[in-house]
C-alpha cells in the first residue's frame, strides 16, 4: 500500500489589530489534529509568512509544535535575509522539528549553482530532513527538474512541494527524480492536481484547502488505497469545485479564513496588511461550500 500524505499548509489567525490570535489558533489546531493529518506546515504561504517577523515565525512554529500532539511539524525557514534563514535553520534543529521547508530566494535570484548551494546550505545548517518548495507564481520562476534531480542526491534533501499548475512538470519529477532517489517525496500544493499526482506516482499534498477539507483528502487516500477509482473520480470533482473559492477572494489565507467562518469554526477573517479583507460574492462562496458538503 502506497503511503500518501495529506499535510496542512496552515493559516495564521490574526486579531483585528494585526496581532496573532493564539487562542483561536490553539482551538483550530485541536480541531485539525483530531482529523488525523499526516503533517502540519507552519509559516506556510497560506499562513502569510512573508508578513511575519523572524520572532513571530519562531513563535508560530513553536506554538504549532506544542499543539500538534504526535503530528509531524514542517517549518518554513525562508527569509529574504539569508542570515535569518540560517537562524531559522538553527532554531529548527534546536527545537527538533520534523523537517524544514523553503522556497528558493526571490526578488534577488541567484544562478542555478547559487540555487543549488542555497538548498545544500540550509539542509546542512539544520541537519533536518529538507523539503524544497517550488511556487513559481510567487517567486517569479520555476526550479528546473535538472536542479531538483541534483539536489535529491543529497541525503538530507527528502522531497519537494510544488505549487504549480503544470502536470507535465510533476510527471518529469516523478520519472526523473525518483529514478535517482525512489523515496524522494513529491507533494503538490495545487489541489486540483492532487489526485492526478497520486495516480501518476506522487506522494500527496501540502495544501491550503486541507485547513477546511482534510476529511475530503483523507477520503481520497482511503479510496485510492482500496482501489475504489469511482470514488476517487467523484472526489476529484469536489476538490476541483472547491478550488473556485480562491477566485472569489484576493488571497489564499483570506479564502480559507472566510470558509472556516461559514463552517462555524471560530477563526476571524482578518489578514495582515498589506492584504485586505476585500468584499466578495458571499452567496456564491457559501454555495460552493454547500455543494461539496462543508456546510
Amino acid at each position: 500500500m502506497k503511503r500518501i500524505k495529506n499535510i496542512v499548509a496552515l493559516i495564521t489567525p490574526f486579531k483585528e489589530n494585526g496581532a496573532i490570535d493564539y487562542l483561536g489558533f490553539g482551538k483550530f489546531l485541536s480541531y485539525l489534529v483530531d482529523k488525523s493529518p499526516d503533517g502540519l506546515f507552519a509559516n506556510a504561504t497560506t499562513g502569510e509568512f512573508t508578513n511575519l517577523s523572524l520572532k513571530e515565525k519562531k513563535e508560530v512554529a513553536i506554538f504549532v509544535k506544542e499543539n500538534s500532539k504526535s503530528v509531524p511539524v514542517y517549518v518554513n525557514v525562508h527569509s529574504t535575509v539569508f542570515e535569518e534563514t540560517l537562524e531559522m535553520c538553527r532554531f529548527a534543529k534546536e527545537m527538533n522539528f520534523y523537517a524544514i521547508v523553503s522556497p528558493p530566494p526571490f526578488f534577488l535570484v541567484p544562478s542555478e549553482k547559487g540555487l543549488y548551494n542555497y538548498f545544500i546550505k540550509i539542509a546542512e545548517s539544520s541537519t533536518l530532513p529538507t523539503f524544497i518548495y517550488n511556487i513559481p507564481v510567487l517567486t517569479g520562476y520555476s526550479l528546473s527538474v535538472e536542479l531538483i534531480k541534483e539536489l535529491a542526491k543529497h541525503p538530507l534533501i527528502k522531497g519537494i512541494k510544488v505549487t504549480y499548475d503544470n502536470m507535465g512538470y510533476f510527471v518529469r519529477l516523478i520519472n526523473e527524480v525518483k529514478s535517482v532517489k525512489q523515496e524522494f517525496e513529491i507533494f503538490t500544493g495545487t489541489e486540483q492536481l492532487y489526485i492526478p499526482l497520486i495516480l501518476t506516482g506522487g506522494d500527496g499534498g501540502v495544501m491550503a484547502l486541507a485547513n477546511i477539507a482534510l476529511d475530503i483528502f483523507n477520503e481520497v487516500k482511503a479510496a485510492f488505497n482500496n482501489g475504489d477509482l469511482e470514488k476517487v473520480v467523484s472526489l476529484q470533482k469536489k476538490i476541483s469545485r472547491l478550488t473556485n473559492i480562491y477566485s472569489l477572494t484576493t488571497s489564499f489565507g483570506y479564502a480559507i479564513k472566510v470558509a472556516l467562518g461559514f463552517m462555524n469554526i471560530p477563526i476571524e477573517r482578518y489578514v495582515r496588511k498589506p492584504l485586505m479583507e476585500d468584499a466578495f460574492d458571499e452567496e456564491e462562496f457559501k454555495r460552493i461550500l454547500e455543494e461539496v458538503g462543508l456546510i
